[in-house]
């Protein structure tokens, strides 16, 4: 789940059912369920109050659909692409003796929301680990990077984050 820049409006993943449900914070009712594409996985709010969506994706290899920006001032939903990561850097050894999270896919905003760090696993060999600026609803920056962990925390000032135990 996520909450609204304001504080009224939680919005919910509902994955099986591939749905967003928005909760109105006063009246603790949902007032709507949005259809999506895909199953979500991972949820974020942005300064300008609208949702990223990181979902399991859909198509081929489960490309399509992997990023979908729900706006909730006219109720839609529009899709944005990662781009195309740079070459894979050499791979640490994989985490030994430790449970693995069930979700692949894990967002959060800066504290300001101006931007949302993102990391999206459709499969066992694809991790990707993205920067997407509100504003322009674009992703500026993403790469691969082998065993990256989708525990995600972002520094006050929004300069750098960490994705398990990596600081970026």
């Amino acid at each position: 789940g996520a909450m609204s820049r304001d504080g009224r409006v939680l919005y919910v993943a509902a994955h099986d059912q591939s749905a967003l449900n928005v909760i109105n914070l006063d009246t603790l009712a949902v007032v709507g369920r949005v259809t999506l594409p895909a199953k979500p996985e991972g949820l974020a709010v942005g300064n300008d109050n609208r949702v990223l969506i990181s979902t399991i994706g859909t198509g081929a290899g489960n490309l399509q659909n992997i990023l979908l920006i729900y706006d909730p001032a006219d109720n839609s939903i529009n899709n944005t692409t990662i781009n195309p990561p740079p070459p894979t850097p050499p791979q640490l050894p994989a985490p030994v003796g430790r449970p693995a999270l069930g979700l692949r896919s894990k967002l959060i905003a800066t504290p300001d929301g101006r931007f949302i760090i993102g990391v999206n696993m459709p499969n066992t060999t694809q991790r990707s680990l993205f920067v997407y600026e509100v504003a322009s609803a674009t992703v500026l920056r993403s790469r691969r990077v082998g065993n990256l962990s989708n525990v995600l925390s972002v520094a006050p000032d929004g300069s750098k984050f960490m994705a398990g135990v990596t600081l970026f």
